[in-house]
C-alpha cells in the first residue's frame, strides 16, 4: 500500500554491460581503484570515464579501454617497498592513498608526497577503501568492521561508525555520499549500504552469475557502476536502469474533496 507522503526505496538491479576490461599487462596487482569526484559530492559528478589505480608502487592513470594515460612513481613516496597501496581518493589534483601493510596514509601532488601520517596511532591497522573531500577522509579498518572519520593530516575526529552484524564480513571498497557510505564486501560480493550512523539500510545488492566475485573498490553514479575484482584482475562495468543506489519517491497527499 503507497501512503501519502511517504517515501519507498526500489533495490537496484544490475546488468553486465559487458564492456569491462582486463588490466593485463597494464596492472599485474592493482589494489586500489577510483576516478575523480569533484567536492558537490553528487552521484552524478563521479567521473566514469577516466580511472586511477594503485599497484606495483605506482598510480597510473587509465581509460575505460585500458589505455596507460599517465602514470606517478611512488617507489620513493611511501619508504617501505611492498606496504600494497590500497584505497585512494582523488579530487582532481591530489592523491591520498593507503597503504594497508605499511599503516599509513600519504598526500601526494603531482607524484611528490606532500605528507603522511602514521593510522596505527590513532587504532587504525591496515586501511582499505577511504573517500573524503578536501578535508576530511574515511577510512575502512577491516579487523573492527570500523570507518575510520579523520582530518586529511590524520586528526581523529572519535565519530567514526561500527559496521559489525551487518553481514559485511570482509569490506573493502569504500563510496561516500557526504552522508551515506556504500562498501564492498570481498568475500561475499556484495556492496552494502549504511546511513552516516552506521545503519544497514537494507537495499544492499550483490553480483551472481557475472564473474565479479571478489570486489575491492568501486565507482558509480546514478546509472553505471565499475569494479575492481581481484580475483580476475578485472574492471567490471555495470548498469542499472534505475536511479543508483536506490530511488527515493515521494508521494503528495490527495485531497479527497476533488473525489466528492
Amino acid at each position: 500500500m503507497i501512503n501519502a507522503n511517504s517515501e519507498y526505496f526500489i533495490d537496484p538491479t544490475y546488468l553486465n554491460q559487458t564492456d569491462g576490461f582486463s588490466l593485463d599487462p597494464l596492472f599485474s596487482a592493482m589494489e586500489g581503484f577510483t576516478s575523480f569526484k569533484n567536492s558537490s559530492l553528487n552521484f552524478s559528478f563521479v567521473n566514469m570515464t577516466d580511472f586511477w589505480g594503485a599497484g606495483n608502487d605506482q598510480i597510473r592513470h587509465f581509460d575505460k579501454t585500458a589505455t596507460n594515460l599517465t602514470g606517478q612513481d611512488l617507489k620513493n613516496g611511501f619508504g617501505t617497498s611492498g606496504s600494497n597501496p590500497s584505497g585512494i581518493y582523488f579530487n582532481g589534483s591530489d592523491f591520498w592513498v593507503g597503504f594497508r601493510n605499511g599503516n599509513n596514509i600519504s598526500h601526494y601532488y603531482n607524484g611528490t608526497k606532500l605528507n603522511d601520517f602514521d593510522t596505527s596511532l590513532i587504532g587504525l591497522q591496515n586501511p582499505r577503501g577511504l573517500d573524503g573531500n578536501d578535508t576530511d577522509l574515511y577510512v575502512i579498518e577491516p579487523n573492527d568492521d570500523f570507518i575510520y572519520h579523520t582530518s586529511n593530516l590524520g586528526i581523529n575526529y572519535s565519530n567514526g561508525i561500527y559496521i559489525g552484524g551487518s553481514g559485511n564480513a570482509d569490506p573493502w571498497g569504500l563510496q561516500w555520499n557526504g552522508s551515506d557510505f556504500w562498501i564492498s564486501d570481498y568475500t561475499d560480493a556484495c556492496i552494502y549500504h549504511y546511513d552516516r550512523n552506521g545503519n544497514n539500510q537494507t537495499d544492499s545488492f550483490c553480483f551472481s552469475g557475472i564473474g565479479f566475485s571478489s570486489p575491492m573498490h568501486f565507482r558509480f553514479n546514478n546509472t553505471n557502476l565499475l569494479g575492481l575484482d581481484d580475483a580476475d584482475n578485472f574492471v567490471y562495468s555495470l548498469y542499472s536502469n534505475i536511479k543508483n543506489p536506490s530511488i527515493n519517491i515521494s508521494f503528495p497527499s490527495i485531497n479527497n474533496s476533488n473525489f466528492s
